[in-house]
């Protein structure tokens, strides 16, 4: 019979376990046992092994806005860096925020990190970098299997 999981051996297990690339490429799958596995391992690590049966699996942590209008864009700093939206652009992208559901403080802070990302990839010498460490990083994850995409 196996022990107990304590918060240390959860911690060694997952580590172990993560350092092998294919029980890592394997993990991916929300359905498998692997992705199972670091769920449980995770619970106990943060000292949560037995979920409260009171509580919802996944309670909302936020609301949506009542009106797409009440989505914050990050405009000025977009106007700054030369990545200004249309009013068209910003009305469609609020109306599928809303439609989505999508808390505010989580819509800002997804915009402001597409803003970044897009700035830090505007010219051909970064997009080409960028997409070689991307590529490199799915060599790494997917090994062989990566060369049949």
């Amino acid at each position: 019979m196996e022990a107990p999981l304590t918060p240390e051996s959860a911690q060694a297990e997952r580590a172990s376990l993560v350092s092998d690339k294919a029980f890592t490429a394997a993990a991916m799958n929300p359905q498998g046992k692997e992705w199972a596995r670091l769920t449980e391992l995770n619970h106990v690590i943060a000292g949560a092994d037995e979920p409260d049966a009171s509580q919802p699996e996944n309670p909302p942590a936020f609301e949506a806005p009542r009106s797409p209008d009440e989505y914050q864009l990050s405009a000025e700093w977009a106007k700054e860096h030369g990545m200004e939206m249309g009013e068209s652009q910003k009305a469609d992208l609020r109306q599928s925020l809303h439609a989505a559901g999508v808390d505010a403080d989580l819509a800002e802070a997804a915009h402001m990190v597409a803003l970044d990302a897009a700035f830090y990839v505007r010219t051909d010498a970064e997009a080409v970098h960028e997409t070689a460490k991307a590529e490199q990083q799915l060599r790494g994850i997917w090994g062989a299997s990566y060369e049949g995409f």
